[in-house]
């Protein structure tokens, strides 16, 4: 209702419904404000300065009938009488407008007035039965509207344009709010009069939407959360934002996997910020991390657990688990080690807290045999190792990687040596080891090597007088030195290194031994060994025997 003595500070209580200038509700506040300016004739010009106004509101954008004298600024407040309404705030209009003279409540002029401040929200509990009034505003942003607002926030596709200076009443002008006891009023029925100008109507602002979609995907789990709140994947996938709205997307895997990346409106694996010019889809990745065995050359590696199937070499676990590898060698193949996460060639045990690689290395491999013959004694070796061949050996083989140059060297025994080498492919002499073999392993290879006892020299040197002198064992030419030899007479023989060696003289003539020692029972007997080349000297010299 009003009440006198406000000025430009009056409440109009408005039903619930948008109240237009033709409602009976209208005519009635008009009536009334007439029928109190009858009462006092007296005070004409202040009755002139009341102010009745009907409030129709449509968005933050207000359009405002004045059916008293004009206004520029008036503090006025809007009231729900429905359960659940609101209280708005205060009102500007447009400078420059006027009404025409002679005008009439049923006939008003339109002026539109923008929300310059909220007052903030009254939540009515039931019908409202008294005004309010505008004397203490809260000085709240124009820009959003209170929480739980039924009116949206004023922005750029409202069609008026906002007064850009708010007028303000000086104190002088400002009224004192008198509270009158609320009269009851019994409507009647009024004949609804005609509007005989085109009314003006505001339209409801319709605030764009934009619809963000999130799909989330992959081997993995985890919930994608935005800022503002809206969004809440897997359990709330799809939002509507005002059109404009910059909005933040966050993803967070589950303990056991592994946020992958954006798709879509997204990219990269950082927190992504949209700004919402239309309807948005986003793709979430989360996955298991994976480890991912390569093998090189023809093998296998064996997985425990298998893990979930990702391609012909690779699983994908949950993080934390625990896999082992094991190599298992083709035939012909050999297990060179692991690299990338694994080393060595053992078996290898990942812990799996990111995708991760390993690398298994199987190389071809060639047989390299060896056989020993003669009857010296020896022993062969190889670089690299692998043929080892002691005295006791006959023979023996051992696997190389292709392309490798085996080294296979002989040691003869102090009474061997080595006679020669069959089925290398290259030999060499060396300075330590003598006749060394060399075989490149292209392919399966077979090599031999010959020992033969290792022989000395005995040379006899026989002087004087005549006589002979033999071996045990035999080995020594004829040895005999005639009568009447001017000369010495020297005979040779060939024995295999240390053999002991039993020299017999026969002579009518004594014998002195050098260079080898006579035997106790027999002096024409002497024994020695032949380690190297020796050489001994027999005279047989005038005892007769």
């Amino acid at each position: 209702m009003v009440t006198d003595g406000l000025a430009n500070s009056v409440a109009l209580v408005v039903g619930g419904v948008v109240i237009g200038a033709t409602s009976s509700l209208a005519v009635a506040f008009w009536r009334l404000s007439r029928g109190l300016q009858r009462r006092n004739e007296g005070a004409r010009a202040q009755a002139a300065r009341r102010n009745v106004l009907i409030l129709t509101v449509t968005a933050a954008v207000f359009a405002v009938t004045v059916v008293a004298a004009p206004l520029q600024f008036v503090p006025l407040l809007f009231v729900s009488a429905a359960a659940g309404g609101y209280a708005l705030g205060e009102i500007a209009f447009n400078v420059g407008k006027s009404r025409p003279q002679g005008g009439s409540p049923i006939d008003p002029q339109i002026w539109q007035g923008s929300l310059l401040r909220w007052v903030g929200a009254t939540v009515l509990t039931g019908a409202l039965t008294a005004t309010q009034t505008c004397s203490s505003i809260a000085s709240i942003s124009p820009s959003a509207s209170p929480a739980g607002s039924p009116f949206p926030t004023q922005s750029a596709a409202t069609s008026v344009t906002p007064a850009p200076t708010r007028l303000t009443p000086t104190p002088a002008e400002a009224p004192t709010l008198t509270t009158t006891p609320t009269p009851t009023l019994t409507p009647r029925q009024v004949p609804t009069p005609t509007r005989t100008d085109t009314p003006t109507s505001t339209a409801t602002a319709k605030v764009p939407t934009a619809v963000v979609t999130v799909v989330i995907g992959g081997t993995g789990t985890g919930t994608v959360t935005s800022d503002p709140a809206g969004i809440a994947c897997p359990a709330s996938c799809t939002f509507s934002y005002p059109a404009g709205t910059q909005i933040e997307l966050r993803a967070a895997p589950a303990a056991t996997s592994l946020f992958a990346g954006w798709g879509g409106s997204c990219s990269g694996v950082d927190p992504c910020p949209i700004t919402l010019t239309g309807s948005t889809q986003v793709t979430a990745t989360f996955a298991l991390p994976t480890l991912t065995v390569t093998v090189v050359g023809s093998g296998e590696v064996a997985r425990d657990p298998i893990g979930i199937q990702c391609g012909a070499s690779c699983g994908a676990y949950p993080i934390g688990t625990q896999v082992t590898l094991t190599a298992k060698e083709g035939a012909g193949q050999r297990f060179a080690g692991w690299s990338g996460a694994c080393t060595g060639t053992l078996s290898c045990t990942v812990t799996l807290t990111k995708s991760t690689s390993v690398n298994a290395s199987f190389v071809p491999i060639f047989v390299l045999s060896l056989a020993k013959a003669g009857t010296g004694v020896g022993t062969v070796t190889s670089s690299p190792a692998g043929i080892a061949c002691d005295l006791r050996c006959l023979s023996t083989s051992a696997s190389f990687d292709s392309g490798t140059t085996v080294t296979l060297s002989a040691m003869a025994d102090p009474n061997s040596v080595l006679n020669g080498w069959q089925g290398c492919s290259s030999t060499m002499l060396t300075t330590d080891t003598g006749i060394v073999c060399l075989v490149s392993m292209t392919a399966a290879h077979s090599v031999t090597a010959t020992f033969a006892p290792r022989l000395v020299t005995l040379r006899v040197e026989l002087r004087f007088f005549e006589g002979t002198v033999t071996s045990t064992p035999a080995g020594l030419a004829s040895c005999v030195r005639p009568p009447n030899s001017v000369s010495s007479t020297v005979c040779f023989g060939k024995f295999v290194a240390g053999t002991v060696v039993t020299l017999n003289a026969t002579s009518r003539y004594g014998v002195r031994w050098q260079g080898c020692s006579p035997t106790a029972n027999d002096p024409k007997a002497c024994v020695l060994k032949l380690d190297t080349d020796k050489t001994v000297t027999v005279d047989f010299i005038a005892i007769v025997q």
